[in-house]
């Protein structure tokens, strides 16, 4: 009888640890924002559909032009605390282009998603909060020659910043 307590206890125990590992690994590749962890920065790399091109806005569209690329993420965000999303660090070939800041139009619109909880530490409890999905809409405006030889032919990369506020 005593065995087979210790074997119950035993099986309860490991089957609790399991499913709190199995949570966190769940949660770990998730964005979040709590009052330990206010900031998280993204790296993007501008990619649009395969052989598409992104054009300024107003332009007449050829077959593989494109007028706005769209990103989705989707972020934690720990009750009490609300989110701030903004642009940084735009580059070209890893080579700041002061001259192109006012080229391209980042729009972010916020959508709060469903209450959750996220397991944020293998050995502590939870966070509570709450989802949000963040679309940012990239646009070019239309660029003077020299703007155009600066980006035309590079590779675009920025920083997406989500901050508390």
């Amino acid at each position: 009888m005593k065995k087979l307590l210790i074997s119950l206890v035993l099986i309860f125990f490991i089957s609790i640890s399991t499913m709190k590992a199995y949570a966190y690994y769940e949660d770990a590749n998730t964005t979040y924002i709590t009052e330990s962890k206010p900031q998280e920065l993204l790296s993007q790399k501008l990619v649009t559909e395969e052989g598409k091109k992104l054009v300024p806005t107003g332009s007449i569209l050829g077959v593989d032009d494109v007028e706005e690329v769209v990103f989705v993420y989707q972020v934690f965000v720990q009750n009490g605390l609300s989110i701030d999303v903004e642009q940084a660090n735009l580059l070209f070939n890893n080579q700041a282009q002061s001259e192109l800041e006012n080229l391209f139009n980042f729009d972010f619109t916020i959508i709060e998603l469903e209450s959750d909880s996220l397991h944020t530490n293998l050995f502590e409890g939870s966070e509570d909060g709450y989802f949000v999905e963040i679309t940012l809409t990239l646009s070019m405006n239309t660029p003077t020659l020299d703007q155009y030889k600066l980006v035309a032919n590079n590779v675009m990369t920025f920083d997406v910043l989500f901050q508390s506020k």
